[in-house]
């Protein structure tokens, strides 16, 4: 009897020695896959690293090409003028624009009165806006001085503002918008900065030799909006 009792016991530390060497195998197995798995997922991290790392020397270099385009966009509009609202015509010419840009010139006491020569380049576009370029700085710059000076001066007697019918353009009267052509950039920004002015959040906004500048409350001092980010730094 004590014989039988011995060889069950041995049967069972059998069994018992063959589970526990099949689980140290599984174990050695899984630790292999985890070492493997672990590998893949640093290879994994390493990639997206690389890839986050790519993602922002494009973004830098993309900022960095959009800064030199705005800077010969801005050259190249150094002498640009938009008038807006006034009628364009189908069949519209240079030469009657530019008596158009005459007359604002006469109405807003913009002199010496402007020349022929003067006058770069001048074209009308399909929403009723004249573009006009200047031959030299000093002439565009005083015509958008003499505009604003203009407008100030009818503002304070609660007069009209520059409009269609002070410069004789037949039909209902229309106020006269005129101001720097703006780059891609800068146009977006002035949009942005126009829609909260829209909706209340800021109490003005303007442009001045080609930056958009705004204010957030009164008596607070304008600030200079040159990136789309600088006009959530208004709110904080």
């Amino acid at each position: 009897m004590f014989n039988e009792l011995r060889l069950y016991q041995d049967d069972k530390f059998d069994v018992i020695n063959s589970s526990i060497s099949t689980l140290i195998e599984q174990n050695k197995e899984i630790q292999i896959s985890v070492y493997f798995m672990s590998e893949q997922y640093d290879t994994l991290v390493h990639k997206l690293n690389s890839i986050e790392k790519e993602k922002q020397q494009y973004k830098s270099q993309i900022k960095s090409l959009e800064s030199k385009i705005d800077v010969l966009e801005k050259g190249l509009g150094s002498t640009t003028v938009e008038i807006r609202n006034t009628q364009i015509l189908e069949q519209e010419n240079k030469q009657r624009l530019t008596t158009t840009i005459k007359n604002i010139c006469s109405a807003v006491d913009s002199n010496p009165l402007l020349q022929d020569l003067e006058v770069r380049d001048v074209f009308g576009t399909k929403t009723n806006t004249i573009m006009v370029d200047f031959t030299t700085t000093t002439r565009k710059e005083n015509f958008i001085s003499k505009y604003r000076e203009f407008n100030k001066l009818k503002r304070t007697k609660k007069e009209p503002q520059l409009n269609t019918q002070i410069i004789n353009i037949p039909g209902p009267s229309k106020t006269i918008f005129i101001s720097e052509s703006l780059t891609k950039k800068y146009r977006r920004i002035h949009y942005l900065a126009r829609q909260l002015f829209k909706d209340r959040k800021l109490v003005a906004t303007w442009m001045f030799f080609g930056k958009v500048y705004a204010k957030k409350e009164e008596g607070n001092p304008p600030i200079q909006i040159k990136e789309e980010s600088d006009i959530h730094l208004l709110f904080l």
